[in-house]
């Protein structure tokens, strides 16, 4: 059984993720990393693990158009996110990629948090608070409920920081087991 992982490449974070994740599972597991740019097709593989970015809220693959290029295939998500560090985001985009699977077969998905453009920081600080209300607050946590929605990403995005080593290995160790099935010996 061989894997390939892919990511986008022009991504930082979800690089780091992509390396992290490769180097936990091939230690058991056949695998291949592989940066992805617009216009190029992945490498033939038994499954995939396929990484991207939190861009407005979706799940980011400026070289892919949708996940069906892996049909019969098992894939696992994993993404960066600039409010992955805030706990109702994370469970909020974790659902929205698992639903991304939906009809496949899922090796599951891993969030980490993510740093923020600075270019996306400083257009948001600008931003009147009109053009966004129109926009669900994803951002619902208790410290927040007084905020504009602006103000809420503002203060979200201001402590944005790049995921840990041990939040990284982490992903790498979720996928291990799922692609190992320890996840279903660990139960009986």
């Amino acid at each position: 059984m061989k894997g390939i992982i892919l990511y986008g490449a022009k991504s930082k974070n979800t690089k780091e993720m992509a390396q992290a994740i490769y180097q936990v599972v091939k230690e058991e597991v056949s695998v291949d990393l592989q940066a992805m740019n617009k216009g190029d097709a992945p490498q033939e593989g038994d499954f995939y693990l396929v990484g991207g970015s939190c861009r407005y809220g979706r799940f980011y693959l400026p070289w892919a158009k949708d996940l069906k290029n892996f049909e019969g295939k098992p894939v696992g998500l994993f993404a960066t996110a600039g409010s992955g560090h805030t706990v109702n985001f994370k469970l909020k985009f974790k659902s929205y990629l698992n639903g991304l699977l939906v009809g496949q077969s899922s090796l599951g998905t891993y969030v980490c948090p993510g740093t923020i453009h600075s270019n996306f920081y400083g257009y948001l600080k600008m931003m009147p608070n009109f053009i966004l209300n129109h926009v669900q607050s994803q951002t619902r946590e208790s410290g927040y409920r007084d905020l504009s929605l602006r103000d809420q990403l503002l203060q979200v995005f201001s402590t944005a920081r790049p995921a840990s080593s041990e939040e990284l290995e982490d992903a790498g160790k979720y996928f291990l087991k799922k692609l190992t099935g320890s996840e279903e010996k660990e139960k009986d």
